[in-house]
């Protein structure tokens, strides 16, 4: 016993119609769904100008010697939940002690504006204030390859309450 001729012939383009008009009025009558990640925060982007001034720190530009740099990364966002948050950070190879690299930073960075802050999971960090609220918080910290310089700041279209380094 086969299926009827009128259900083979019939079904599918019913089935599709069905498809098509269940997802034209849920579109119309069925509540939103709450956004989530950057849309719920607001436009979540980097900041050209915090990205350009933070890349002329001079934490960025100068190196304890023998070490030396490599390529500035400034393309760090991360805009989900509670946390928002971007970053410069640039990589520091070498072999100069972990105390060394501690003093350069910590001397370096008081001497332009910097201020040290407790930081039980990296080599020295310290905070700087900027206009707009939420200070930038630069971090030193163990690397495989030496150590990570980094530099995060709060994006675009997030309210400066969300500064969760402060």
């Amino acid at each position: 016993m086969g299926v009827p001729r009128w259900i083979r012939v019939g079904a599918g383009p019913a089935l599709v119609s069905a498809l098509i008009l269940g997802g034209l009025l849920g579109a119309r009558y069925l509540p939103e769904k709450k956004p989530s990640g950057p849309e719920a925060i607001g436009e979540c982007r980097i900041k050209p100008d915090s990205v350009r001034d933070i890349r002329a720190e001079k934490v960025l530009l100068e190196a304890p010697r023998p070490d030396r740099f490599g390529d500035v990364d400034d393309s760090a966002l991360q805009c989900a939940g509670e946390v928002a948050m971007a970053a410069v950070s640039r990589p520091l190879t070498g072999s100069v002690a972990e105390q060394d690299v501690r003093e350069f930073y910590a001397k370096l960075a008081e001497g332009s504006g910097w201020h040290a802050r407790d930081d039980k999971n990296g080599i020295y960090a310290a905070t700087k204030d900027v206009d707009g609220g939420c200070p930038w918080l630069f971090t030193v910290i163990p690397a495989q390859y030496g150590y990570q310089l980094q530099v995060v700041y709060l994006p675009s279209g997030v309210d400066d309450g969300k500064c969760s380094w402060d």
